[in-house]
Formats: structure tokens, C-alpha cells, sequence
């Protein structure tokens, strides 16, 4: 009997969002491809797990689950910020969307 599990962190949740969003800006204008992809999340082994598998730029917040010092050493993410604001600044200035240093 084969299993499918779905949820974070099994990759078939990731690629169906990704659909998901693919989709909906193919409706808005049909030139729309998909480009850089963040994941934003406070637990390591469901979140950032995910993201990295799916190959994501992954960014951890302190603000719930994780509230450590560092990077989680099981499932590190590629940035770790304080909040979900400090994730979504880091988002502008890697897109180069913003002008802040």
C-alpha cells in the first residue's frame, strides 16, 4: 500500500502552492512566470525543512516556535531574522525593491 502524506515539510505541499501561485498569476497576465521563491517560518522542522527541499530561500523568525540564538543546527535556514517585517525587508533588498541598506 503506498502512502502519500501531505503538510509541512513534504515536498508535495510546496509544489502544489507553487501551482497554486502559478496559477493565479497566469489569470492576472499570461507573460507571468514564477521567480525567486522565500519561505518565511518560525519552526525549523516543518518550515524551513520544506523550503530547503524544495529549494527555497528559506528565512527563520524568532518570533514563535524558533526563538534560539543562531541558526537551527538540524534544518538551518539560509537567514534568520528577528520578525516577519525584518523577513520581508531582507525579501525588498535581495529582490533590490527597496532602497534601505
Amino acid at each position: 500500500m503506498d502512502i502519500i502524506q501531505y503538510g509541512k515539510p513534504e515536498l508535495v505541499t510546496y509544489e502544489y502552492a507553487e501551482q497554486l501561485l502559478q496559477d493565479e498569476a497566469q489569470k492576472q497576465d499570461s507573460r507571468i512566470v514564477l521567480g525567486n521563491q522565500y519561505m518565511i517560518g518560525d519552526n525549523p522542522k516543518s518550515d524551513i525543512a520544506g523550503g530547503n527541499l524544495r529549494g527555497m530561500t528559506t528565512i527563520l523568525v524568532r518570533t514563535g516556535v524558533f526563538k534560539d540564538e543562531g541558526n537551527d543546527e538540524e534544518h538551518p535556514a539560509t537567514y534568520v531574522v528577528e520578525d516577519f517585517k525584518d523577513a520581508i525587508d531582507l525579501i525588498l533588498k535581495l529582490e533590490s525593491l527597496t532602497t534601505k541598506a
